[in-house]
């Protein structure tokens, strides 16, 4: 298990932090974006209208069962993720001395 917490469904599987493997983290992630400068009220109401959708039990059950969790988050939140992943992998390329292209 990559991700930092025990998904769903697969609560006996350890995370590698948990099996002694600190400081890796790797998840697959899905976002439902827009164009730059996009007026705040229509991103409020996207944000809202897929946020309810979302939360929906039938919408939860049909992406677990694809094994997927969905994850709601304000804009705000997800600019912040965007960003995290954004430095954590950046680090990873020049690490790794691969070349942009």
């Amino acid at each position: 298990m990559t991700s930092r917490d025990r998904l769903p469904g697969f609560e006996t599987i350890p995370t590698l932090a948990e099996a002694g493997v600190s400081g890796y983290r790797a998840i697959t992630w899905y976002a439902l974006v827009g164009p730059p400068n996009m007026a705040p009220p229509l991103v409020a109401r996207i944000n809202s209208d897929v946020s309810e959708i979302l939360n929906r039990a039938d919408v939860v059950e049909r992406v677990r069962a694809i094994q997927m969790e969905p994850s709601v988050r304000t804009p705000e939140q997800s600019a912040a993720f965007f960003a995290d992943e954004s430095e954590l992998w950046g680090k990873v390329i020049k690490q790794a001395n691969i070349p942009l292209q």
